[in-house]
């Protein structure tokens, strides 16, 4: 592994050293060094010197008082779509590699996948549940489908595989290793066991519970996690329980909505078509059974909330504003939402 290594002066345990003058000068730097040299803007290889590996001394600077979120953000000012590539925004639909999660939707009468300016796909059938993630390539999505009934992954162009099956499982694929990959993974809710193919299991969670992982913590991993209708908790492996919603019908969604690189807990209510997210203005759409989808649409490294009314067609963005119309009844927005029971919302 090789790093470079940025100093910055001040004292890590006394607030008030880092001024606005040194954040902005050290995220000029680092911005050129990271586009330079190829290193993702994000959390997960901008570090903090107290989190290099196999360090002899035992340093802990920048200290508590350096902020992260402040910091990353002006790293990220003025850089491309291209030179974002690697935050971990949603964009498990970027079918082309240009750095931006595609509006689209998976068809299950006809098993097509419907993308945007793109060529539908053939590839599925009913009862299909569609789990597009980059599986092959860290550049791009591959469209793929995991069969209930016998517990088959198939991947577009790519050799199939069997892992769960059992009624019940939810697929749960995501990059829980920061590798780039996706993983195939299930969570079964009957024991509240995740399975990871090439991977130990864990105990977590419990039947109702619905599978909620993402990366919480900044460290570019994707955290195993669960939100408990019943009580409106969210609970992350290792970290503090957070309640969040808790209403009836309340459909939670976890992603990275600041482009800060972690992900946010959010409530998609139906009852209200509202969407909130913890820490954020909530807002409203015009329609009456709205499906929300969040992804990065645009490739600016932040997730956007999107909301798929079914009965058009139409998907709307933060204040309603309708941009696309693309879809069907009975089609599922991508990427899917999960619900109670590990159904997906259609």
């Amino acid at each position: 592994m090789h790093a470079i290594g940025v100093e910055h002066e001040g004292y890590a345990y006394s607030p008030g050293w880092y001024t606005t003058a040194e954040y902005q000068a050290s995220a000029r730097l680092v911005r050129a060094l990271a586009i330079g040299n190829g290193v993702p803007m994000d959390r997960a290889h901008i570090i903090g010197h107290y989190q290099v590996p196999n360090q002899a001394n035992g340093h802990t600077d920048p200290g508590p008082y350096w902020d992260w979120d402040y910091y990353l953000s002006l790293v990220r000012q003025g850089a491309t779509p291209q030179q974002l590539r690697g935050i971990r925004a949603d964009v498990t639909t970027d079918f082309t590699g240009d750095a931006a999660a595609h509006i689209s939707l998976f068809r299950p009468s006809t098993g097509q996948w419907v993308v945007r300016h793109r060529t539908t796909v053939q590839y599925g059938r009913a009862g299909d549940v569609p789990v597009p993630a980059h599986w092959v390539s860290r550049s791009y999505a591959t469209y793929a489908i995991y069969r209930r009934a016998s517990g088959v992954w198939s991947f577009h162009n790519h050799a199939s595989l069997t892992y769960g099956g059992e009624q019940g499982d939810i697929p749960v694929p995501a990059d829980y290793y920061g590798t780039g990959y996706a993983k195939v993974a299930i969570f079964r809710p009957s024991s509240g066991m995740w399975y990871f193919r090439h991977g130990q299991s864990v105990r977590y969670g419990r039947a109702g519970d619905i599978p909620v992982p993402a990366d919480y913590n900044h460290d570019g991993k994707v955290d195993i996690a669960v939100y408990r209708p019943l009580d409106g908790n969210w609970y992350v492996h290792g970290q503090a329980t957070v309640h969040y919603g808790g209403e009836p019908g309340d459909v939670p969604v976890a992603a990275d909505f600041t482009g800060y690189g972690y992900a946010r807990r959010s409530i998609w209510r139906p009852s209200t078509q509202a969407w909130y997210v913890r820490g954020r203005v909530a807002f409203t759409t015009t329609g009456s059974h709205g499906i929300p989808v969040a992804a990065d649409f645009d490739a600016d490294g932040i997730t956007e909330r999107m909301v798929y009314e079914p009965a058009t067609g139409a998907w709307q963005h933060n204040g309603g504003h309708v941009g696309t119309v693309l879809g069907r009844q009975g089609d599922i927005p991508l990427p899917a939402t999960r619900r109670h029971h590990g159904k997906t919302v259609s």
